[in-house]
């Protein structure tokens, strides 16, 4: 009750809560603290914008890099795969010369697991061992999906 007495015994350039300031003056206070909250706002919006959309982008780049990554390394795969299959199925120069040049990049970026049974598959085709072979070729092809799906789902 005494507060409203006090507000409404004060003349509208008299404020009670602030006897020294005129109501012109903080009127000017409060449009220079408008005025700069319209001016820095903005500047500041921007400035997280940018870093989200830094931060967007550099996912976006990750994520494409990863996904070149995955279809180079199924490539080399599915042409070594094709190749050594034409070997065993028809050992002609050009399977024959095709397969070399997959042989070396699948077994660099085969996981360790495959090592042993791609060197494997590799003797028996020397030694022209068809039919072991073919059953080498099956195991790898069937390791070689579940570490592609793996790796394309987990990666």
């Amino acid at each position: 009750m005494k507060f409203c007495a006090i507000a409404l015994s004060a003349t509208s350039s008299q404020i009670p809560w602030f006897p020294d300031i005129s109501s012109d003056r903080m009127a000017n206070k409060v449009t220079i603290i408008v005025a700069l909250a319209a001016i820095i706002s903005p500047v500041i919006t921007a400035i997280i914008n940018n870093r989200h959309q830094r931060k967007m982008r550099e996912l976006e780049l990750k994520e494409q890099q990863r996904n070149d990554v995955i279809l180079h390394k199924r490539e080399i795969f599915e042409g070594y795969l094709q190749y050594a299959g034409a070997c065993i199925a028809h050992a002609e120069p050009s399977e024959l010369q095709n397969y070399g040049g997959y042989y070396q990049r699948a077994l660099f970026y085969a996981p360790p697991e495959l090592h042993r049974e791609m060197l494997l598959l590799h003797d028996e085709m020397r030694e022209y061992k068809w039919d072991d072979a073919k059953t080498t070729l099956n195991a790898i092809t069937i390791a070689l999906k579940a570490f592609n799906e793996l790796n394309t789902i987990h990666m």
